[in-house]
């Protein structure tokens, strides 16, 4: 009863939102999920005992709408656009993309007339309403029938959308590669910026990312948690999924 009032609720909210607009797809392949405006609390979940000093502290974000790929991006789709593949394990046209450092990332974004999301922006998509430890629950057995990793991806990236998706209809959102997103990194959350829209510091060394990915236990595709790469590194592990503006 609680997920389908749940669920009730999400849809009423795209609903008003985006009044009859749907999921589409681009001339590129690119299938595009609407995410609603909203607010929520950005950072450890409740009751989650085992989150790091940057997951906090805990502060309300407002979200303005937008549209954010389905999947990750795959590796057919960035060859279509940028004419080559970076990955370190080229496995097939529809598994993710990886081993892209971030300009690329953000370039390939760019070439598709989005962006990287912000950080802000990829927490309130993967949660889609709800506070739980995993977008999927609070159990980690729930993993295992939404996302890739070390129990069961043994040790390798798969093709993308093939587990269930999120309540705003995002596959892979926890597992397969880490996603990029358009912060630098800081060691806490800056209660004095901007809680519309944040767009993270303004300089840093370390681009975050955010997801888990393939080999990764548990504790690394909790919603809240944040790691980083150097921008400059392209890693095996990681790829992106990019948003863009409802206007777009």
């Amino acid at each position: 009863m609680v997920t389908w009032l749940r669920m009730s609720f999400l849809l009423m909210v795209l609903v008003l939102t985006f009044g009859c607009e749907k999921k589409h797809t681009d001339d590129w392949g690119v299938t595009w999920v609407p995410i609603p405006e909203g607010s929520f609390t950005m950072g450890c979940s409740p009751g989650d005992t085992t989150c790091g000093e940057d997951e906090g502290p805990y502060h309300t974000v407002m979200i303005d709408h937008f549209y954010m790929m389905e999947a990750e991006a795959t590796e057919a789709q960035y060859d279509q656009v940028m004419e080559g593949n970076p990955s370190a394990s080229p496995a097939g046209p529809s598994y993710p993309v990886e081993n892209l450092d971030w300009e690329l990332a953000a370039l390939f974004c760019d070439s598709l007339g989005g962006r990287l999301p912000t950080e802000a922006e990829w927490e309130y998509a993967a949660r889609a309403g709800a506070m739980t430890k995993y977008p999927c629950g609070d159990d980690p057995s729930c993993l295992d029938q939404t996302g890739w990793y070390a129990g069961n991806a043994a040790n390798a990236k798969h093709p993308v959308a093939q587990k269930t998706p999120n309540d705003f209809g995002l596959y892979d959102i926890s597992g397969n590669v880490w996603e990029w997103v358009g912060d630098w990194y800081a060691n806490q959350y800056d209660l004095e910026g901007a809680v519309s829209d944040p767009e993270g510091p303004l300089s840093g060394n370390a681009k975050v990312v955010r997801g888990g990915g393939f080999d990764d236990l548990p504790s690394d595709l909790r919603t809240s948690y944040r790691d980083y790469g150097d921008p400059a590194v392209g890693y095996y592990y990681v790829g992106v999924r990019c948003v863009k503006p409802k206007s777009k």
